[in-house]
């Protein structure tokens, strides 16, 4: 089997065994324009009809990198346009640069904040997240050095709080990379 029908496999399975998804579903992709999310995009938009669902590209612009930050919102416009999909963008305010707790404490719970904006304005039930293998691994050895008992070794679970899927979670980066570059998906 080659890698590109390898990982779709993988990911419907993926899918299927969590329960990530019930026939009619809404989903909002989060798109970074990295790697692992233009392949996150790229999958569902391929297993949209087996699924049965309807997606919605939704891109957070952190303001952080002037120059990088819009180049990555016009990737990602134009992969949603490609595809077909309705695409919602937002962007951090200045308030993001100021303050507790850390800057990447705070620019995910923007980030978060803003996806659950687009799930509501979009009315979608589910928020679907490119977190893959390798983010598992560094997050169990991230939570080990800060000496986290059993229940924070965990890692990333697939399915958080009903809505948010990691469908990609038992992919490695490698694997990826390979379908990226297979497809010929342009990211940043």
């Amino acid at each position: 089997m080659d890698l590109e029908r390898e990982i779709i496999k993988k990911v419907t399975d993926t899918i299927s065994r969590s329960k990530m998804l019930a026939s009619g579903d809404r989903v909002v992709v989060a798109v970074s324009g990295g790697g692992d999310s233009v392949c996150l995009l790229d999958v569902l938009s391929r297993l949209k009809d087996l699924f049965s669902i309807n997606l919605v590209v939704a891109h957070f612009d952190h303001g952080l990198r002037p120059g990088e930050d819009e180049t990555e919102t016009q990737l990602v416009a134009s992969l949603a346009e490609s595809l077909s999909l309705s695409f919602e963008t937002g962007r951090a305010g200045v308030f993001l640069k100021t303050g507790d707790p850390s800057l990447e404490e705070r620019a995910r719970d923007t980030r978060y904040q803003f996806l659950e904006e687009v799930k509501t304005k979009a009315q979608a039930q589910k928020i679907a997240l490119g977190h893959h293998l390798n983010d598992q691994a560094e997050t169990v050895l991230m939570r080990l050095l800060r000496g986290s008992g059993p229940s924070g070794l965990a890692g990333i679970v697939p399915f958080r709080d009903e809505t948010v899927i990691r469908p990609l979670i038992e992919l490695t980066r490698e694997e990826i990379e390979g379908y990226l570059e297979k497809r010929k998906l342009p990211y940043v």
